[in-house]
């Protein structure tokens, strides 16, 4: 029994690619001015969210938040929102697709895999210690 699988034309998965290239660029060419590089992202909050009673969805209003490398405060959440952007390019390059957790579960495996790499090789029970239960 032969199973069929649905690939999409690429002309449709273009406009993302195009989105992450501009974005990539336009926080390069930030940085290159000496400038802080920022990113506005939708608003996810409940006062950014409407009801559609036609398509009978909720939908995403237009409020944005600003994003910016260099606020202490936001700099963990705008590295983030570039890792991401960049798997999801990765993705539309391999024609592939994937759910959101396993594309964040994919950044944190490399940074925690060498962090226990580093922890393990220092512990007590790598050196032959046996471990107290």
């Amino acid at each position: 029994m032969a199973t069929k699988t649905k690939t999409k034309s690429k002309t449709r998965k273009a406009p993302a690619a195009d989105k992450i290239i501009g974005l990539a660029e336009l926080i390069v060419t930030t940085a290159a001015k000496k400038k802080d590089p920022g990113v506005d992202i939708p608003l996810r909050a409940l006062s950014n969210a409407r009801y559609n009673k036609d398509r009978r969805i909720i939908e995403m209003g237009t409020k944005k938040q600003a994003r910016n490398f260099f606020n202490l405060s936001q700099a963990r959440s705008f590295m983030q929102t570039v890792l991401i952007a960049s798997g999801c390019k990765r993705l539309i390059d391999e024609n592939k697709t994937s759910r959101m957790r396993a594309i964040r579960s994919l950044k944190t495996w490399k940074w925690r895999s060498r962090l226990c790499a580093k922890s393990c090789m220092s512990s007590p029970a790598s050196a032959g210690a046996s471990p107290v239960s």
